[in-house]
C-alpha cells in the first residue's frame, strides 16, 4: 500500500541528505506529493526523514515555480517556507493518528 501526503507551495511566492526524491512526485509545477509508506511516523527517525523529504520537496516546488529568481531570494525564500511549513503540519497531523 502507498501513502502519499501533498504538499502545495504558492505559485507567488537546504537540502537534507536523507530525502528520497524517489518519493517525491511534482504535480502541476506547484504540488508535490511525498510518499511515506515506508517511514514510521511515531518514531523521531521516522519524521526526520520526512522531514528531509517535505524540505527536498519544498525546495523543488519554489526554485522551479521561481526560476527566473535567485533561489531563495523573497518570492522563493516564501514559497519555501510555506511549503515546509504546510507538509510539517500535514506530518504532524498523521502522526497523530
Amino acid at each position: 500500500m502507498f501513502r502519499f501526503m501533498t504538499l502545495a507551495a504558492a505559485a507567488t511566492a537546504a537540502t537534507a541528505a536523507a530525502a528520497n526524491t524517489n518519493a517525491i512526485t511534482i504535480v502541476g509545477g506547484t504540488t508535490a506529493h511525498i510518499g511515506y509508506g515506508d517511514i514510521d511516523l511515531h518514531s523521531a527517525t521516522g519524521q526526520h526523514r520526512l522531514g528531509g523529504r517535505i524540505r527536498r520537496a519544498a525546495e523543488m516546488i519554489c526554485t522551479a515555480s521561481t526560476s527566473n529568481l535567485l533561489p531563495f531570494s523573497s518570492p522563493s525564500a516564501q514559497c519555501y517556507r510555506a511549503a515546509v511549513a504546510d507538509g510539517v503540519s500535514q506530518m504532524r497531523a498523521l502522526g497523530s493518528r
